[in-house]
C-alpha cells in the first residue's frame, strides 16, 4: 500500500518531501486540479503520493473509507512559529509590501503572482481531523520533534532514517520570539487558529 502525505506547508514539508524522494517513487499532485480517478491512479503506480489542503475536503475526506490500508501522513508545527515563518517568506520573496509587519499579513495586499494566501496559511487541523470528525491522518510529523518524528516513521516503510537539512533551531525560535514581543498579535493568532490549537494540542 501506498503512503499518502498530505503536504503542509511551512512545516518541515521541503525536508520530509526530499527525504522522501530520496528513498522511494514519489509523485506530487499537490498542484493538479482535485480528482479521485487521478489518485487512485497515483495510488497504483507510487509509493508516496503527495496531495495539498485543496484535496482534502473534495476528495481525501469523502474518501476515507476508500483510503484505509494506505498510511496517511502530515506534518504539523506550532501555528504561532509557522505564522511567522510564512510572514517572513513571504517579505524574502517580495510577495508583501516593504515593511509589513505580521499584523499587517491580515491587512496588507499580496503581490498577484504569490501563492501565499492559499498555500502558506491555510489551516493545519483539516490534515488531522475532517470537517465532521473522522480522523485523518494517522501519523502526525511535529516540526518540533521532526529528527526522532521522521525517523520512527521511515523505520517503518524500511527507509533512511534521516530527514533531508532539518535546520530546527530555524524552525523553532521565530514564532515565539515576534508573540512574545507582541501579544496582541499572539491572542489574534489563537483566536483565529483556534482550531489548529485545539486539534493539534498546542499551547
Amino acid at each position: 500500500m501506498s503512503v499518502v502525505y498530505l503536504c503542509n506547508y511551512k512545516a518541515g514539508s521541503i525536508s520530509i518531501l526530499n527525504s522522501m524522494n530520496d528513498a522511494t517513487s514519489i509523485v506530487r499532485l499537490d498542484e493538479m486540479t482535485p480528482s479521485w480517478d487521478t489518485l487512485q491512479l497515483a495510488l497504483r503506480e507510487f509509493k508516496v503520493v503527495v496531495l495539498h489542503y485543496p484535496w482534502l475536503a473534495d476528495i481525501v475526506w469523502p474518501h476515507l473509507d476508500d483510503l484505509k490500508g494506505h498510511e496517511i501522513v502530515t506534518s504539523a508545527r506550532h501555528p504561532h512559529s509557522r505564522f511567522i515563518s510564512a510572514w517572513n517568506y513571504c517579505r524574502e520573496k517580495g510577495w508583501l509590501p516593504e515593511g509589513c509587519t505580521p499584523r499587517g499579513v491580515f491587512t496588507c495586499e499580496f503581490s498577484p503572482e504569490s501563492p501565499a494566501p492559499a498555500h502558506l496559511f491555510t489551516p493545519q487541523w483539516g490534515n488531522v481531523v475532517s470537517a465532521n470528525g473522522q480522523q485523518v491522518a494517522s501519523r502526525i510529523l511535529r516540526v518540533e520533534n521532526l529528527a526522532q518524528d521522521y525517523a520512527d516513521f521511515a523505520r517503518t516503510q524500511g527507509w533512511p532514517e534521516d530527514v533531508y537539512h532539518f535546520n530546527r533551531s530555524t524552525y523553532l525560535q521565530p514564532g515565539a520570539k515576534y508573540c512574545e514581543d507582541d501579544p496582541v498579535l499572539a491572542h489574534g493568532l489563537r483566536n483565529i487558529m483556534s482550531k489548529d490549537f485545539e486539534v493539534l494540542g498546542y499551547e
